[in-house]
């Protein structure tokens, strides 16, 4: 077990109605053994924004609802920043759907 804990960061509000974004999703897919992470990449993924949800065609399976889906972004010092731009939540035949991160709220 790694005990390396890493920082993500949260973006993406919707301002515009549709992007193209490297994104990575993580989860554990029906298809895999059990109780493994499997990480994808989704190249070019066509994001279509539309409220507090986009939709999206990255490959995933039953198992990956609540997996982030996150960007990693090299700074010019050549660290990596991962940032989350939503939660995968469903799919339907056409397409997937993710929430988008928006400001935490504490109560």
């Amino acid at each position: 077990m790694n005990d390396d804990i890493e920082t993500f960061k949260f973006d993406f509000e919707c301002n515009h109605p549709s992007a193209t974004l490297e994104l990575n999703i993580v989860g554990f897919p029906d298809d895999k053994p059990k109780g493994t992470m499997w990480k994808t990449g989704c190249s070019n993924l066509y994001v279509k924004c539309d409220w507090k949800y986009f939709s999206h065609k990255c490959d995933t399976r039953p198992g990956m609802s609540g997996s982030p889906m996150f960007a990693e972004v090299q700074r010019d010092d050549g660290t990596i920043d991962k940032i989350i731009y939503g939660v995968h939540t469903g799919a339907f035949t056409t397409h997937n759907i993710a929430i988008v991160m928006s400001t935490v709220v504490q109560e």
